[in-house]
Parts: C-alpha cells; structure tokens; sequence
C-alpha cells in the first residue's frame, strides 16, 4: 500500500491536490479491513478458541472416564508435574529478570526480542541453576566491559602526545651546537630546556 500511495503522490499527471487525495482514498480500503469487520472476524476467532477448548475438556473427561485406576493416577502425576514445571520456569525467570535488572540489563535497554531471548538462554532445569546462570552471565559480561574500558584507556594514553619535559633529544646538544644556534633558536631553547640552558652557558 505504501508504493501504491507514493506512487499516487509522485505522479505528475495528477496536479491538484484534492484530486490525489481521492486517489488514495480509494486504494487504502483495497489494503485495510474496516473496523467493524476486523471486530467481527475477531469474535468470531475468539468463540472459536473457546469451542476448541470446551471440546478438549470434554475429551479430556471422555477419556478419563474409561481410564483404569492406575492410568488415572499417571494423568493426575503428569497434571501434577506440568504445573509444578509452569511455577518452576515462572519462579526462574522472576529471578533472572532481577539479577538482570540489578546490573543494568533490562528490557528497555537491550529491546524486547534480545531480552527475551536472552532471559531465554539463562533458564535452568530449576530456579537455583537458572540463577547460578544468569550471575555467571552478569559477571562474564561485567569482565568483558571491564577488559574493553582497560584497552580503550590503554589505546587513549598511547595515542595522546608525550609532552615535552625538556629531556631526550635536547640532551644530547652540546655547548657547540648552543653557540652555532641563531638567537631566535637559543631563546626557543633556554624557554624549553630552562636548567641544560644555563649548563651549557657557563
């Protein structure tokens, strides 16, 4: 729809602007579903989810009904572990989601699909070992920014000039090289080398 419309808007035959405006108004319904349909298409998927769950529970108890005592109690463990599995993944990801967020990791500064994805790969068989996880991750990372800050302050100090401390070079000039400068040249050293000056002068 968007070519469509810029191709309405960068088209030289249409001159006056109403009549672009009515250009594109007929194209956008081509491309959009009106409201009023879009709420019908989603009640209409929305009963149909509840259908589908009220056939699986009538299944469910159809099934039930003709279990042997034994299969009943292997259907009430196996509910029993899926459950005990939902609040053990929820009781995990509260807590990397705080040690996380206790160290600058959050969804706001990472975005929701990396965070997800990241609180994802923390999740452990259980809460102590997603959180045994999610601290090695912090301090792993908390080493990494470590180590890159060190190289960038190395890399600053290596590039930044030395300066000049009247020592080096300028010692290696003797009392001759002193009297063959131009004055323009002694001044310049005397103000930079103020104590070689004054050795080399007596």
């Amino acid at each position: 729809m968007k070519d469509r419309i810029e191709e309405i808007l960068n088209d030289e035959s249409i001159v006056e602007i109403k009549d672009k405006v009515d250009a594109i108004a007929k194209v956008v319904p081509l491309y959009t579903v009106p409201k009023d349909k879009y709420n019908s298409l989603s009640d209409r998927l929305q009963n149909v989810e509840q259908e589908k769950q009220e056939i699986e529970n009538q299944f469910k108890d159809l099934k039930k009904e003709h279990m042997t005592t034994q299969e009943l109690e292997q259907e009430r463990i196996k509910e029993l572990e899926e459950r005990e599995a939902k609040i053990t993944r929820l009781e995990s990801e509260t807590s990397i989601s705080k040690i996380l967020s206790m160290n600058g990791i959050t969804e706001e500064s990472y975005g929701e699909d990396e965070y997800k994805s990241i609180v994802e790969d923390l999740i452990g068989e259980n809460q102590e070992s997603s959180i045994k996880k999610a601290n090695n991750f912090v301090n792993i990372l908390a080493k990494q920014r470590e180590t890159v800050e060190k190289e960038t302050t190395t890399k600053l100090l290596n590039e930044t000039p030395t300066p000049n401390t009247g020592s080096g070079e300028d010692d290696s000039i003797t009392k001759e090289d002193l009297e063959n400068m131009t004055y323009s040249e002694e001044m310049a050293f005397r103000n930079e080398n103020p104590e070689l000056y004054a050795e080399l002068s007596k």
